[in-house]
């Protein structure tokens, strides 16, 4: 079940936060819920899920953590690719994107370490 918590909640727990803006991993995030929201005065700001060792912020305001978005596009859009190949079985397609985000978040954690 999904809570609502802060931006500041967040950046205080640490570890490796990634801001992917709104729409930014939709295909990549498909097999998984997110673990929480954030909202304001406006309405909805962000969602955060939690996948292997990191936190994904995606949203339109307030969005806490780093931007990689060139290494986010190159993986969203493998990604895409796989999904919509109607040749490949569809549960071989969804193994197939969950190994791309296993990927992306150990490049990002490499990444994360060098800065």
């Amino acid at each position: 079940m999904a809570y609502e918590t802060t931006a500041k909640a967040i950046r205080n727990r640490g570890g490796v936060i990634v801001n992917v803006g709104n729409g930014g991993a939709q295909t990549l995030l498909h097999n998984h819920d997110r673990r929480a929201w954030n909202s304001g005065v406006y309405g909805w700001n962000f969602d955060v899920y939690e996948v292997y060792g990191i936190t994904i912020c995606t949203g339109y305001r307030n969005i806490p953590g780093r931007c990689f978005f060139d290494l986010l596009k190159e993986y969203e859009d493998a990604a895409q690719k796989v999904i919509r190949d109607f040749d490949i079985p569809y549960e071989e397609r969804v193994e197939r994107v969950e190994n791309l985000l296993v990927s992306f978040c150990e490049v990002v954690k490499s990444e994360w370490k060098e800065a």
